[in-house]
């Protein structure tokens, strides 16, 4: 489910977020209302890029892009992709400074620096594939 959050004027003028380019920033704001009070997500590229680009008219190029544009957050160290008992699973890099939320609900997922996570350099996380289960049966 969508979740309304906030963008602070600074991300505009951010360095970091200067180097990628505009389909990514987008990407990246986007993943702000996909991922869990928490900063988590399952790290599947069709549910994200159902999630944030659910009306693009050309389905598959813009997988391809949402891939390419996961690939550069990871590069950027915008996201952590993580492995946790055999699923994959991307966490916003200090989420705690991009958003303030006021009731946050129990996680729903591993964080990515908890026991039994392994951490996947940007060239390991998953392009397209399943994390095994759907989000309602995850832990």
């Amino acid at each position: 489910m969508a979740r309304i959050r906030s963008i602070k004027p600074d991300f505009f003028t951010s360095e970091t977020i200067a180097r990628l380019d505009l389909s990514a920033r987008l990407t990246f704001i986007g993943l702000w209302t996909h991922v869990d009070d928490n900063g988590v997500a399952v790290d599947n590229v069709r549910l994200i890029n159902a999630a944030v680009w659910p009306l693009e008219e050309n389905p598959l190029e813009t997988l391809q892009r949402t891939a390419g544009d996961l690939r550069s957050l990871s590069a950027e160290g915008l996201v952590k992709r993580y492995e946790h008992a055999g699923r994959h699973y991307l966490a916003i890099t200090n989420w705690d400074e991009h958003q303030k939320i006021s009731h946050p609900g129990k996680p729903r997922y591993p964080g990515p620096d908890g026991p039994g996570t392994k951490p996947l350099a940007w060239e390991e996380a998953p392009i397209v594939g399943s994390s095994g289960n759907s989000p309602e049966n995850l832990q």
